[in-house]
């Protein structure tokens, strides 16, 4: 899977404000902060959507990479934004890595 695949696959777990949190990585369906790979977690922040998808690997780094990039601190971004300011960022980073991966980097 490509870096910029992992990334839409991570976004799609929170491309709707009812499964997108701030505050934790992830919750369960009352609102209760949960691991995100719990399998009661229905909603995520972006480092815990990154998480559930991308165990840590050698890939995780570039694909953090690339949100980092433009979020900078990717929990302080979701934490202090909306969901539509947050979601316009993750496409800004798919892409950034669609660029590369057409460039071969």
């Amino acid at each position: 899977m490509t870096h910029s695949e992992i990334l839409r696959k991570a976004k799609a777990l929170i491309d709707t404000p009812e499964k997108w949190t701030q505050g934790a990585f992830a919750r369960d369906r009352i609102g209760n902060q949960t691991l995100n790979l719990n399998d009661k977690a229905v909603c995520f922040c972006s480092a815990g959507a990154l998480g559930r998808l991308n165990a840590l690997d050698y890939q995780s780094i570039k694909i953090i990479n690339y949100l980092a990039g433009v979020m900078g601190d990717i929990v302080g971004f979701n934490d202090t934004h909306t969901h539509a300011e947050v979601m316009a960022k993750w496409d800004e980073a798919i892409a950034l890595a669609e660029a590369d991966e057409k460039e071969g980097v």
